[in-house]
């Protein structure tokens, strides 16, 4: 594990990156879904919003609880020394969470500023360029190639944005 500064950056990536990668991914995928379900931006935020909270607050609580298990588990083990990511499960919990929401507003925002079929597109550009830009910061750190980092996490992420803009077409509503 890289330290830099005195702080194990290690854990602080690994939580960052899980919080936000999977806020971008699954509110792009559902503010997708819903825009082209509905084509109303008021249904497209307040889903959003709710979405994001309620899933910053859940892969926050997971984060801690899976921390808190594995450092017990290898407290349990007496023969092995907890490892760094282990020994703070409200750490991990905050990061998560934290960077869940940030995660989650990159799909959101174009919502709030442009008509609805503009901001579709806004949040699938701003979306995608996050994440490509996520796979080079995670590139920097563990001095893997930024090309095949940012193209990996954009995959994943428009992977899921796919999905959720075929059901939202799939199952639409006629406005």
């Amino acid at each position: 594990m890289k330290k830099r500064h005195g702080h194990d950056w290690a854990v602080w990536l690994k939580d960052f990156i899980l919080g936000a990668q999977d806020g971008i991914v699954s509110n792009l995928a559902l503010v997708l879904g819903v825009a082209v379900a509905t084509w109303s931006d008021r249904i497209v935020i307040i889903s959003g919003i709710s979405a994001a909270l309620g899933e910053a607050i859940s892969m926050a609580a997971v984060a801690y609880t899976s921390t808190e298990t594995a450092g017990a588990y290898y407290k349990s083990e007496k023969k092995t020394a907890v490892p760094k990511e282990y020994t703070s499960p409200m750490f991990s919990a905050w990061m998560v969470g934290l960077s869940n929401i940030l995660g989650s507003a990159m799909a959101l925002l174009p919502f709030f500023f442009l008509p609805i079929e503009m901001a579709i597109f806004g949040a699938i550009i701003l979306c995608g360029l996050t994440l490509f830009l996520t796979g080079v910061f995670k590139a920097k750190f563990t001095h893997g190639n930024w090309f095949r980092s940012g193209t990996e996490l954009l995959t994943i992420g428009f992977v899921a944005a796919a999905a959720g803009y075929v059901i939202g077409r799939i199952l639409g509503v006629a406005v």
